[in-house]
Order: C-alpha cells, then structure tokens, then sequence
C-alpha cells in the first residue's frame, strides 16, 4: 500500500513538474509574441503619421529609416535574450537531469 501511494506521488510530482515548464515556455513565448506585435503596431502607426504629415520630406527619410532601425534591434535584442536564457534554462534542466539518472543507475 505504502509502495503505491510513493509511486503515485511521484509521478504526481513529475507530471507537476513536467507541466510547470510547458506553461513557463507557452508563458513566455506569449510574452515574445505580444511584444512582436506591438512592436509591428507601432511600426504601421509611425509609417501612417509620417506619410500623413509628411514628415519623411521634412525631416529626411534616412534618419527616419535610421530611427526604425535601431528601435528594431533594441526590441528585438530583448525578445533574443529571453529565448537564449529559456534555451540556457532548459539546457541545465536537461543536464541535471541526466546527471540524477547516472546516479541513480550504477553501471
């Protein structure tokens, strides 16, 4: 009986464990997603009030497209270490994981 109820409770522990970590990774490639679109939101509404003001002849399209630019790479640098440290992350799961298998399982 003993037996029965510590195997359930560790696969209960298991399948918690397992489940935790899907909804951190859908958790967080939401995040990421959401951060895209409102990345692109904002792109479509400069384009609109720069072509509506015509501001590109005012003010030149170069440092325009220049201030598009480095906005990308600060809002995507932020989405890129979010997934390398989930990978970061995952990879010492992973490697503590094996690790407790080897102990567990002498040779």
């Amino acid at each position: 009986m003993m037996s029965i109820l510590n195997r359930e409770s560790k696969i209960l522990e298991m399948i918690k464990e397992k489940t935790t970590g899907l909804f951190l990774s859908v958790f967080n490639v939401l995040i990421n997603a959401i951060f895209l679109v409102v990345w692109i939101f904002i792109q479509y509404q400069l384009q609109q009030v720069m072509n509506y003001y015509q501001l590109a002849e005012i003010i030149g399209s170069s440092l325009l497209f220049g201030f598009q630019v480095i906005f990308a790479f600060f809002t995507f640098i932020g989405i890129f270490m979010g997934l390398l440290q989930d990978i970061i992350l995952k990879y010492h799961r992973m490697k503590k994981r094996i690790e407790k298998e080897k102990k567990a399982k002498p040779p």
